[in-house]
């Protein structure tokens, strides 16, 4: 090969991924010697495992996460006042003041250094999802996992059709499940929330399902817990108002290559200055 022709510019087209090995996803080639200055041309974006994607997105994740700690970082020395113990002095127990270490000393501590946030990352499997779609987000999902990691975030994975389920990892999830219920997995992040922390919810899903009883009961007990939900609707399309109607914070994504950025632009706006 020719040695002054540039190699493929790989870049975000929206928020379509690449993977520079495998050239899948959105690829621009520079007009070179013998190539001429030809369109962009799009391929299916390849089935990656998770370690595979965690590489590919590195320098969004690091990036992402490195904006997000500045902002920690300011509110922990701005807004917040560190780890203190406040309260009712216990006034049996005010010798201890001067025992090194002793904590024993206020009715309660209720000043933390900082949030501190988890985060429940659902995606739904229903067969509607298969395809483009289930990549993207996976893909998606694989980038919040790595912000949320190199953060020290808490985050635990889960996929949902009519039932969910949580996920160790995310090389099992696919879009081949049967239909959407997004009561079921809402139910089982319910098990686990701590209405201590911050808690952030990401409901991926493109469709759309009643408010029934359950429904209603699982929303009403998240809300008390601390819990903001993000629905996350991929070509909701003419269902776009009953989406909004389901999840007051509605986050709508009409070309699902921009899954990946939407969600950046999502967790920026989540953790704000």
């Amino acid at each position: 090969p020719d040695e002054k022709q540039k190699p493929p510019e790989v870049f975000m087209s929206g928020g379509g991924i690449v993977d520079p090995q495998t050239g899948g996803g959105l690829i621009k080639v520079q007009g070179g010697r013998g190539q001429g200055g030809g369109p962009e041309r799009k391929r299916p974006i390849p089935k990656l495992t998770e370690k595979e994607a965690k590489a590919v997105l590195k320098p969004y994740s690091t990036v992402l996460a490195n904006r997000l700690r500045d902002v920690l970082v300011e509110k922990a020395t701005v807004r917040w006042h560190g780890a203190y113990m406040s309260g009712k002095l216990l006034s049996k127990n005010a010798y201890k003041v001067c025992i090194p270490g002793e904590t024993r000393i206020f009715s309660k501590r209720n000043n933390p250094d900082t949030p501190m946030y988890s985060v429940y990352f659902c995606l739904d499997k229903s067969g509607s999802m298969n395809g483009e779609r289930a990549n993207y987000a996976f893909l998606g999902a694989c980038l919040i996992k790595d912000t949320c990691e190199r953060l020290g975030f808490k985050i635990r994975l889960y996929e949902f059709d009519g039932q969910a389920n949580e996920l160790k990892n995310l090389d099992s999830y696919d879009g081949t499940g049967g239909n959407t219920r997004d009561s079921a997995v809402l139910e089982l992040v319910d098990e686990y929330i701590n209405p201590e922390e911050e808690n952030i919810i990401f409901v991926v899903t493109d469709g759309t399902t009643g408010r029934d009883e359950r429904y209603t009961a699982v929303k009403k007990s998240l809300d008390r817990k601390n819990s903001l939900i993000l629905g996350v609707g991929i070509n909701i399309g003419s269902d776009a108002t009953l989406f909004k109607e389901n999840y007051k914070n509605a986050v709508l994504v009409d070309k699902v290559e921009d899954l990946p950025k939407t969600l950046i632009e999502t967790m920026r706006r989540i953790i704000h200055r």
